[in-house]
């Protein structure tokens, strides 16, 4: 059992709960996770990609996001943190970081809050001939 959120189902979506929240996130589909001490994440399903993280209620982004990155489809997030695979760089035949920094392919398999307080979300590649 489990929660799959596809990129064209997230953009439906407002609300997974209070700690939750899914859909728009910087103009594209994505979750945001908080924590009760304030804590919280936003992740792009565009490359699984953490594209903000802040330490505590009130507290200022702790994550480098260029004012110039392009978000969507086909683009490569400059900055937050990305999922680098199946290379590093230009250190082989794929493309610089490999296919899952620009890939669409992500689904949300499941989001939940766990006993102690901390949300969380599951991200998967699903296989496609691009991945």
């Amino acid at each position: 059992a489990g929660l799959v959120l596809t990129r064209a189902s997230i953009r439906a979506m407002s609300a997974c709960s209070e700690s939750i929240k899914c859909g728009d996130i910087r103009g594209n589909p994505g979750i945001r996770l908080k924590h009760a001490s304030g804590a919280s994440a936003e992740i792009l399903t565009h490359g699984a990609h953490v594209v903000s993280w802040a330490p505590g209620s009130g507290a200022a982004p702790a994550l480098f996001l260029s004012e110039k990155a392009k978000l969507g489809p086909g683009e490569s997030v400059r900055g937050g943190i990305p999922v680098c695979f199946p290379q590093f760089g230009p250190r082989g035949p794929l493309p610089q970081h490999g296919f899952c920094r620009r890939s669409d392919d992500w689904v949300v398999s499941a989001a939940d809050v766990l006993p102690n307080g901390d949300a969380r979300a599951v991200f998967s590649l699903v296989d496609t001939p691009a991945t």
